[in-house]
């Protein structure tokens, strides 16, 4: 049952046997998650630096006919090279993204009411995976993880209030994947235009960058406040 936030009720917290081990896993895996989408960031910066590089040379048709063919093929195998990696450690930074949030989403039934909107960390997770939901509900997994272990999860709190960050990343990281979607839709329609096509990979690998390091931003807060919740009254660290 919920409870209204504007009841007078006092934080307690779970006992410290269930509460610290909770709190403690979601902040090391925010470590972690933090690590991979930096490791993320960079070769998505990588991929921008190369993808310029390679564009430099599509605008400047006169300084082309004085690049050999092994040395457009070099630049050719760079932007393959940085795209692959860009695609593995996405791969592995979204699975470690989606521990995380298990993890953080989880530690929420320690605190307080132990009351969440989404029932389990499990359902919080497959939710990314609905199509059309998964246009909100990740961003709202989020928020709540947030304002729930910012108030301890004493009592209900507003699931509308907007948090900058929070909002901010979501928006970059939809307008990011909609930009790399266009740019897979050009190559499969065999544009004849390659410099048009590495126009939109650049923009695609510049959101990519930005939405990583918002995210970055956005774990590292949540962080905050999982060692601040850790760190009240009975809840000793394990």
């Amino acid at each position: 049952m919920s409870i209204s936030i504007f009841d007078p009720v006092p934080v307690q917290l779970a006992p410290s046997s269930e509460a610290a081990p909770g709190l403690a896993s979601a902040i090391r895996w925010g470590r972690v998650n933090v690590a991979g989408q930096a490791a993320q960031a960079l070769v998505a910066a990588a991929a921008m630096v190369v993808s310029i590089w390679w564009l430099t040379l599509l605008h400047q048709p006169a300084s082309r006919a004085t690049v050999t063919k092994e040395e457009e093929a070099v630049r050719l195998g760079a932007v393959t090279v940085t795209a692959q990696l860009d695609n593995l450690l996405f791969i592995a930074s979204t699975i470690l993204w989606l521990v995380w949030l298990y993890k953080s989403y989880a530690s929420l039934t320690h605190l307080g009411t132990r009351g969440t909107r989404h029932a389990s960390p499990g359902r919080a997770v497959a939710l990314w995976f609905v199509p059309l939901l998964n246009l909100v509900v990740p961003y709202r997994v989020v928020r709540e993880i947030w304002l729930r272990t910012a108030g301890l999860n004493a009592a209900e709190p507003d699931l509308s209030e907007k948090i900058p960050l929070i909002s901010w990343w979501w928006a970059l990281y939809l307008i990011w994947n909609l930009v790399a979607v266009v740019a897979g839709a050009l190559f499969r329609l065999g544009i004849q235009d390659p410099a048009t096509v590495f126009e939109v990979v650049l923009a695609a690998h510049i959101l990519h960058v930005g939405a990583d390091l918002l995210a970055i931003m956005t774990v590292r807060s949540i962080a905050s406040l999982q060692l601040h919740a850790l760190a009240q009254g009975n809840v000793a660290a394990a």
